[in-house]
């Protein structure tokens, strides 16, 4: 398909409507109540990034149960992407000796360049880059304590 992405209905639902023609209506899939459980193939700190932003993901109705595969690479890139950083944090160096005995670029340096751009990618699909939240104008949720106090 060529061209820009359709920006799905939610999305135009959610960041209102300024050309004011109709929207058409899409299946969309059913609202979990709750963050599903994260795939047990997920490393541990992938699994903390799932517990982290699933809930605020499901409670703005951007994760449904289609989307838990494109969720679930977020979650790892984030993780592998902590994890290069920490390594090379530890190493203290940018660069490797090679067999051969030059210096190279450490290969974890391409390794965390390629999940962030990950992140950055699959991110911006949740609504998460800065750019992408200034799009959106969600309405508080609904369901609080004090709902209809002053109103």
């Amino acid at each position: 398909m060529r061209g820009r992405k359709p920006i799905p209905t939610h999305l135009k639902l959610v960041r209102g409507n300024p050309g004011k023609r109709a929207i058409r209506r899409e299946p969309q899939p059913q609202q979990p109540g709750t963050v599903p459980e994260p795939p047990p193939f997920l490393s541990p700190a992938a699994k903390k990034e799932w517990n982290r932003l699933g809930g605020e993901l499901t409670r703005l109705g951007l994760l449904t149960p289609l989307d838990l595969g494109p969720f679930a690479a977020l979650c790892q890139a984030v993780a592998r992407m902590e994890e290069c950083e920490r390594l090379l944090a530890d190493s203290g160096s940018l660069t490797v000796t090679s067999s051969r005995g030059t210096e190279m670029p450490n290969p974890l340096l391409r390794i965390a360049r390629d999940a962030a751009a990950t992140v950055l990618r699959i991110g911006a699909e949740f609504g998460l880059s800065p750019s992408a939240r200034t799009r959106l104008r969600a309405e508080p949720p609904r369901g609080g304590k004090f709902d209809g106090l002053l109103g």
